[in-house]
Order: structure tokens, then C-alpha cells, then sequence
């Protein structure tokens, strides 16, 4: 999809692909991209708030909607 946002490359290496496979498990629908987004952001959730980085707060909360548009790959 046409974005005027940066993107994020990443190589499959084993560790990438070994998490990819524990995405495609619980989501098998998803593209990688979004199976990749869907889970750092649990694990982000997942952290204390004190481990946030101020730099990546953002005044609108990030929902799946919004994750999905952005990596919408057709």
C-alpha cells in the first residue's frame, strides 16, 4: 500500500523467522508485517510503563485499526 510514512526492513534470519512461526500460529491469516507489529506491540503492553521511551509516546493510543491500515500489504 502507498504510504508517505518510513519503512521498517527486516531480514528473516532463524531468530526473525522462529518468531514469525509463533505469529503465524495464533494468527495464520496475517501477512508478516502485521503478524511482526501485533506482537511487539504485546509486548510493549506487556512492559511496565516506567520502560516507555518518551520519544515514542503518542497522544492517540495505538489500536489495531490503526496497525492493520498501516500495514494493510494489498
Amino acid at each position: 500500500m502507498p504510504t508517505t510514512l518510513p519503512r521498517v526492513l527486516i531480514t528473516r534470519t532463524p531468530q526473525v523467522e522462529q518468531i514469525l512461526a509463533a505469529g503465524r500460529a495464533r494468527w495464520p491469516e496475517r501477512p508478516a508485517s502485521a503478524t511482526l507489529v501485533a506482537l511487539a506491540s504485546e509486548a510493549v503492553a506487556a512492559r511496565p510503563r516506567s520502560d516507555y521511551l518518551p520519544a515514542f509516546e503518542s497522544p492517540q493510543p495505538l489500536t489495531a485499526e490503526i496497525l492493520q491500515a498501516a500495514l494493510d500489504e494489498n
